[in-house]
């Protein structure tokens, strides 16, 4: 009976003075100090979480500025190298034009030395001629 009264009364003191620890005969509850270690070691943990919660959204901020960075500049890096490709191809095709012109200067510049060489014959022979008709006048 005096246990009963005993607890009845700190019940009573429990629900009018608030918390355990507060009660003037309070007497240790091994079952509700494993529970308040188990609460703070959860708390703990939780307080852990939001930090490392936190850091990775942080990481995935600073990722995501990063992957946004790159894939401007990876498409900044293509649309050079299609110019780049324009720009090879029209000087490839340009090259092409100036070995045909080339080709076509070779052969007239082949043709103008042959001219060349049949003006310079005729030369020679007319001023042989002349010079034949000089010895001939002179004699």
């Amino acid at each position: 009976m005096t246990a009963q009264r005993n607890d009845l009364r700190d019940r009573l003191i429990l629900v009018t003075e608030g918390s355990l620890d507060n009660r003037p005969y309070h007497r240790p509850n091994p079952f509700y100090e494993k529970l308040k270690m188990e609460h703070q070691q959860v708390m703990s943990d939780l307080q852990n979480f939001e930090n490392e919660n936190w850091e990775a959204s942080q990481k995935l901020s600073e990722l995501t500025k990063e992957k946004v960075f790159l894939c401007d500049l990876q498409s900044r890096l293509l649309m050079e190298q299609r110019q780049l490709k324009k720009k090879l191809d029209m000087l490839r095709q340009e090259k092409e034009n100036l070995l045909e012109d080339w080709v076509l200067l070779k052969h007239h510049s082949d043709d103008l030395q042959v001219l060349s060489k049949g003006q310079e014959e005729t030369s020679d022979l007319q001023n042989q001629q002349q010079q034949i008709g000089q010895a001939a006048g002179s004699q």
